[in-house]
C-alpha cells in the first residue's frame, strides 16, 4: 500500500501518465525487496525546468548502505525491465528513517 503526498496532484499524474498499472505491478517486487513493514511514499517532484517525475519513495530504517543494495537489488530484479514503460515519469528510491 502507498501514502499519498497531495492526493489530488499525485492522482491526477497517475491517470494523465497513465502509470496505474506500472505501480500496482511494483508493489509485489518492493515487498519482497524492503519487507512489507517499510513506508511507500508517493510523492510529486519537479526539477529546475517544470519536468515532473513521480517518485515512489521506501523509508529505510538504518543503514545507508543496507538500503542501497536493496534499491540496487529491486532495480536489478525489476525496475530495469519495468522503467522503460514509466517513461521517465516514475522512479523510485529510499529515504532513511
Amino acid at each position: 500500500q502507498f501514502v499519498i503526498d497531495n492526493r489530488s496532484a499525485v492522482a491526477a499524474f497517475i491517470k494523465r501518465n497513465r502509470i496505474r498499472g506500472l505501480l500496482l505491478q511494483a508493489r509485489e517486487p518492493l515487498d519482497a525487496t524492503f519487507g512489507r513493514g517499510p513506508l511507500k511514499k508517493l510523492t510529486l517532484v519537479t526539477d529546475d525546468e517544470g519536468f515532473q517525475t513521480l517518485f515512489c519513495l521506501v523509508s529505510v530504517p538504518g543503514n545507508m548502505h543496507v538500503a542501497m543494495r536493496a534499491l540496487k537489488s529491486f532495480d536489478e530484479r525489476w525496475w530495469l525491465r519495468h522503467s522503460t514503460q514509466a517513461g521517465g515519469k516514475l522512479n523510485f528510491d529510499f529515504e532513511l528513517v
